[in-house]
């Protein structure tokens, strides 16, 4: 009788203790789905915002290029020309009149070409590290286009900002360096053309357009990076996933 009254104590604490597992298990469970559902109602809204921010610097840099289809597109969204031309006829009238400043006697041109004297400081030092000397033969400081410094500018707030994907980023900055190696490619044909420029019987404006016509610049790379670029803002656009 009493080893019987033994078994029965014995099983029933057993079956206590599985019962109070049991429930410990089952509250574990539920505060932990609680938790999840409470951190997704308090986070959603700060995702949600930070997604529309994202969003809206995107959107901006996708509009600092405009409507783009084609290289020639491209190209032309930056004004590469007009920046070939300008600094072509600057450095042509420096070789003519070294000792006055281009920029004064071009003063004209450089207006309706939308020209800016300064560029972003963040490409003098990158790209043309010694090339901003006032040296005879030499362009003092290559002017950029209105339009240039403005595709330049977005691109920095793309790279340097907190809120754009690393992946993004990554694109940006290799379109960065194919939209600088543009200029590098100016700055090359103009420094490696010196002598034949000096010498030419043209005025600023034809000789600066029959040296454009034998400038044959990189635009295939840049076009292929602004669109890899682009590619990647729509993938991330287009994903259910807001944030890792």
């Amino acid at each position: 009788m009493d080893l019987e009254l033994d078994t029965w104590n014995n099983l029933s604490n057993i079956l206590k203790n599985l019962i109070q597992i049991g429930f410990f298990f089952l509250t574990g469970v539920l505060a932990y789905f609680s938790y999840r559902h409470a951190k997704k109602s308090l986070f959603s809204p700060m995702k949600n915002e930070i997604f529309k921010k994202q969003v809206l610097k995107l959107e901006e840099f996708k509009e600092s290029y405009g409507r783009i289809t084609s290289e020639d597109d491209l190209f032309t969204a930056h004004r590469f020309e007009e920046i070939f031309i300008y600094n072509w006829m600057k450095l042509f009238a420096k070789l003519k009149e070294p000792d006055t400043d281009p920029n004064l006697l071009l003063d004209t041109f450089r207006r309706r070409m939308f020209i800016e004297l300064s560029g972003p400081e963040t490409v003098e030092s990158r790209i043309f590290p010694g090339y901003y000397r006032d040296i005879e033969g030499k362009i003092p400081k290559l002017a950029l286009s209105h339009n240039y410094i403005n595709i330049s500018n977005s691109l920095k707030e793309i790279i340097t900002s907190n809120l754009i994907p690393a992946k993004i980023q990554r694109k940006a900055e290799k379109l960065q360096d194919s939209t600088e190696n543009i200029l590098k490619e100016i700055v090359t044909y103009l420094e490696s053309n010196v002598s034949e420029i000096k010498i030419t019987d043209d005025n600023n404006i034809e000789g600066a357009m029959k040296g454009y016509y034998n400038f044959h610049p990189s635009k295939t790379d840049l076009y292929d990076q602004y669109r890899e670029c682009i590619n990647s803002i729509r993938e991330y656009l287009n994903t259910d996933k807001i944030m890792n």
